[in-house]
């Protein structure tokens, strides 16, 4: 994703926000690139992109490994830990 973002300005475009959409398979592989930017760095000269907007359809997701994260990109500020798939 952080190629892409740096390829903007030589493709003739302004760089926006940047928003991650997948369906399926690829709504699970969008959600751990918006989640976790700077997890697949390797290989890549550009610096690590936050996502200011990820779309996920019929994924298979597992929110309980992802922390935090997942609520506060949700918007949820009260987030009962039940609902979360962890007890107090």
């Amino acid at each position: 994703m952080a190629d892409a973002v740096a390829r903007t300005p030589r493709a003739g475009m302004g760089a926006g926000e940047v928003i991650v959409v997948g369906h399926s398979a690829g709504a699970q592989l969008a959600a751990v690139v918006a989640l976790t930017p700077g997890s697949f760095t390797s290989g890549c000269a550009d610096p690590p992109v936050a996502t200011d907007r990820f779309v996920g359809l019929a994924g298979p997701y597992d929110v309980t490994q992802v922390g935090g994260m997942t609520h506060r990109r949700a918007g949820n500020k009260q987030r009962p830990d039940h609902l979360w798939g962890r007890s107090s």
